[in-house]
């Protein structure tokens, strides 16, 4: 049989890259070849002849993967592009989707839920009653952010220049927070507020027959030897947005003193057509530059009746 002289530095390559474990499961050649030693063709087309064999055997892509795409197997040794299906779902990227149950995202009091074999609530409805006069008990509202503990005004709209969260005014007058260890302060402005929607559409049927109540209350507190006016108020809006009504706290008491919080409340029947309500926290200077108030520890309640 012929002998070739071969370069063999070209064959112990092309068995090094194939056999190696980082890249593909491990490849085994027939023949050992050394170094300068002189090659048997036919050795050398039968280590050739294994390698096209491991490559044949490795697993190809089908197409051209898209970089981030999630690959799946569409062969029993191909890959393509794909996406997850069923309740978590993907579209060509690795961002999964969890399927939305059709519960209406709200505030539901006394509920009567439904629960599926998954543990999800897939229906929700406001239940009746079950207070001691023969309607629900009050309800208590999550707000985001209702005692400034973020360091910030998060979950709040500011209109008027608004509010900072910390302990103490742009004129340097302080407090010591009700809550924590922050509190919503007024920005020198003549009447800065601070608002927060909550969705009542859950509540729709009771609202509009006139069964539902709101309340909102808060600490103020002036931040000066002389104060200016703090109010609460709830503003009802309907399903556009628009103001249909507002329930607000009666005139207060201009200062108590510096530093000294005070509570304050208000509460009212929500009038039908009402889809969310807006809890609102304003400061409204009586003179000066300044504007001496502070809010904190805001809560917010319904209850159906």
């Amino acid at each position: 049989m012929a002998k070739y002289k071969i370069l063999a530095f070209a064959s112990s390559l092309s068995i090094s890259a194939f056999a190696s474990e980082s890249a593909f499961a491990e490849c085994v050649v027939p023949n050992v070849i050394a170094n300068g030693q002189v090659a048997d063709a036919s050795k050398v087309m039968d280590n050739f002849t294994a390698i096209a064999g491991c490559v044949d055997a490795g697993v190809k892509p089908t197409g051209s993967p898209q970089s981030g795409s999630i690959v799946v197997f569409s062969g029993t040794q191909t890959v393509t592009n794909g996406d997850l299906s069923g309740d978590v779902t993907t579209s060509g990227g690795t961002t999964a989707t969890l399927r939305d149950t059709g519960v209406a995202p709200g505030l539901y009091v006394n509920p009567n839920i439904t629960v599926d074999a998954k543990g999800r609530i897939v229906s929700a409805t406001n239940g009746a009653g079950g207070g001691s006069g023969g309607g629900s008990d009050w309800v208590e509202i999550a707000l985001t952010n209702p005692g400034a503990e973020t360091g910030t005004t998060e979950g709040w709209t500011m209109l008027g220049g608004g509010f900072t969260a910390s302990t103490a005014n742009p004129a340097g007058h302080n407090m010591t927070p009700m809550w924590g260890t922050s509190a919503f302060v007024a920005t020198s402005n003549a009447s800065p507020s601070m608002i927060q929607a909550v969705d009542v559409a859950t509540f729709a049927v009771d609202v509009d027959a006139g069964k539902v109540l709101a309340q909102f209350e808060a600490y103020a507190a002036d931040t000066f030897t002389t104060g200016e006016n703090p109010y609460l108020f709830i503003e009802f809006r309907n399903a556009t947005g628009s103001r249909i009504g507002i329930a607000i706290t009666p005139a207060q008491t201009r200062s108590i003193g510096s530093g000294v919080w005070r509570y304050l409340r208000v509460e009212g029947r929500i009038p039908p057509g009402t889809r969310s309500l807006g809890l609102a926290l304003w400061a409204s200077r009586a003179d000066g530059t300044a504007n001496n108030v502070a809010f904190d520890a805001a809560r917010a309640f319904m209850r159906i009746e």
